[in-house]
């Protein structure tokens, strides 16, 4: 077999910037040549992804200019800067905040426009003083404090759900919660323990390096910005190579664009959500992120339902609803209700991984996440105004979670993270939100102007996917390879139906059609074109051919779920053009798994 003409994937990802790269490889050299794919997905920082630790990685904003350069946009009130300290990184790009001799509120500020849930964060060590406090103003010029010592390594007090993480050499990371509420100021004091007024020594003061404000419940690593904020993570233009638990290589995750419906996917205290005998506890655990936002949702101990609810507007049609969970203490399992039927739940086993009863569902299932999480979904058809209630329900229980009621002991309680509504009868990707719903754009993955690489007159295309049949399948493409005079050769999930259907199309007139019907899970097919002998294989079988006679293509773009052909749930493992139509032995070979 020879070479293939163009490869992406397999053993062999690479990203280089906004592209993903494949590659040809010289049949007379060996030699390698990297072939740049385009790939986009909007302008937003909605996409998630798996990372090779399992994690999920989100993209991230550092929402503050001037983030380590404290004499430029900063408001020094009192107080003076003076760079080059020693750092806890190891360089010497720390500040000393030095309070002056005058009698005040000696303090380092800058000014946000806060709407979101978000977390302000700082790096700070002790000098002469020891004592580092924060205050944010809002709107109606309320302020909160939290103070921390510096050499004790303890919060004197603590306002904002604060935590102080050592770094060693007598450095902490400091991070704080800052809640919805329009225009804010952060204020970093030096050495008040509370808002008062004093008159410093004008040489003492503390060390801080690295602020750092962003999306969400947790301090992620810091991102440096100077005179505009800056991104980090999974940006628009980054290729979703997903990892998953035990396998070495990535595959390629394409999806449609999705939108999360519930406004604060992380923050149960937030907009949309009400609590009936339940308590929430902001980050008290590891989450499927990695960080410490996941939330305790704990019962009260009245005799009644326990009950998390997000309160929606009116959806029709087939919607999915997710969650991460994980139990804590007690035996409560967790269950999904809507209210505009009483016959749609699910009941999910926390100890186990199994569903334990569902009704009215129109799919359903319980994904081991690691270290004890789940991914929780189901999908419903909707029909009018519905609350979704997530409630925790007595182990054993059978029939609807919504008539589990029983006495709650007040410290019973499970770990929960992500929430995502969505349209669509299938999950997709988690969607981060933090005061109010969020669209991810479509993935877009391509190649154009290769004729040269693609088969004209004869050639072989071949797919490596992770296969999940729908139910239906959308009436969209997997990939597609056009050109000019309406030449073009796909691969389709049809609607109605769990079916593909590869195509041949000359000069606009169809060549061929024919229609695969593949498994659930690893799937690799193989079509292969030639004049009078074409075939498509799939997982080292036959499941087609044709004898239909065609002259040669002018095939020259390779797309990808490409967003001018439809968007579709792609995972792609690795996919090979060749030149020339494979041998059927050699067709057995490719696509056996």
């Amino acid at each position: 077999m020879n070479n293939a003409s163009l490869e992406l994937g397999g053993t062999n990802w690479a990203e280089k910037d906004a592209s993903l790269l494949g590659y040809t490889v010289s049949d007379d050299s060996g030699r390698f040549f990297p072939q740049e794919f385009t790939f986009s997905r909007g302008s937003n920082l909605a996409a998630t992804r798996i990372g090779k630790t399992g994690l999920i990685e989100k993209g991230r904003e550092n929402l503050l200019v001037q983030s380590n350069q404290f004499d430029t946009t900063w408001v020094t009130t009192l107080t003076s800067v003076t760079s080059g300290h020693s750092g806890y990184d190891g360089s010497n790009n720390a500040w000393k905040l030095i309070q002056n001799t005058n009698t005040g509120y000696h303090y380092i500020s800058q000014g946000i426009t806060n709407t979101s849930v978000q977390t302000f964060s700082i790096y700070a060590k002790a000098g002469e003083y020891s004592s580092i406090s924060f205050f944010i103003k809002n709107l109606a010029g309320n302020s909160a404090a939290s103070t921390f010592n510096l050499s004790t390594g303890t919060f004197v007090s603590n306002t904002h759900n604060a935590t102080a993480e050592s770094v060693g050499n007598g450095w902490y990371r400091i991070s704080l919660l800052t809640k919805p509420n329009g225009y804010q100021t952060l204020n970093t004091y030096v050495n008040q323990t509370t808002q008062r007024s004093e008159a410093g020594d004008g040489t003492s003061g503390i060390y801080i390096q690295d602020a750092q404000l962003e999306l969400g419940l947790a301090a992620s690593p810091y991102i440096p910005t100077t005179t505009t904020t800056a991104q980090a993570g999974v940006l628009e233009n980054t290729p979703r190579l997903n990892y998953t638990t035990g396998v070495a290589n990535p595959y390629l995750l394409l999806e449609p664009s999705r939108g999360n419906l519930i406004g604060n996917s992380e923050y149960f205290s937030g907009t949309g959500w009400a609590l009936y005998r339940l308590s929430n506890l902001c980050n008290q655990v590891e989450s499927p992120e990695g960080l410490i936002n996941a939330s305790e949702l704990i019962e009260n101990a009245e005799n009644n339902t326990h009950v998390a609810r997000y309160e929606t507007a009116s959806y029709s049609g087939s919607h999915t609803i997710s969650f991460f969970a994980k139990r804590n203490r007690g035996t409560r399992n967790l269950g999904f209700t809507t209210s505009a039927s009483t016959s749609q739940y699910i009941t999910f086993d926390l100890s186990n991984g199994t569903i334990d009863t569902e009704l009215d569902t129109i799919a359903s299932d319980i994904e081991d996440f690691g270290n004890g999480w789940y991914k929780c979904w189901a999908s419903f058809n909707l029909s009018s105004s519905t609350n979704f209630d997530l409630r925790l329900v007595e182990s054993g229980h059978t029939g609807s979670p919504a008539t589990s009621i029983y006495l709650g002991d007040g410290t019973s309680s499970i770990y929960i993270y992500g929430a995502q509504l969505e349209e669509g009868s299938y999950p997709t990707s988690y969607i981060p939100t933090y005061s109010a719903s969020a669209t991810r754009a479509g993935d877009s993955c391509y190649k154009t102007g290769i004729s040269s690489l693609i088969g004209q007159t004869e050639g072989t295309v071949f797919i490596d996917i992770n296969n999940r049949l729908l139910s239906p399948y959308p009436n969209e493409y997997v990939f597609r390879i056009t050109g000019t005079g309406g030449d073009q050769l796909w691969l389709r999930k049809e609607s109605g139906a769990n079916n593909f259907t590869a195509r041949l199309t000359v000069g606009g007139s169809n060549v061929w059609t024919i229609s695969i019907a593949p498994p659930n899970g690893l799937t690799k097919i193989a079509i292969a074109y030639k004049s009078g002998d074409s075939v498509v294989y799939l997982n080292g079988t036959q499941v087609n051919a044709s004898s239909a006679t065609f002259s040669g293509n002018v095939l020259e773009n390779f797309y990808f779920s490409a967003s001018s052909t439809g968007n579709t749930e792609l995972k792609l493992n690795q996919s090979l053009l060749y030149k020339e139509r494979l041998t059927n032995a050699e067709l057995i070979t490719l696509t056996t798994i």
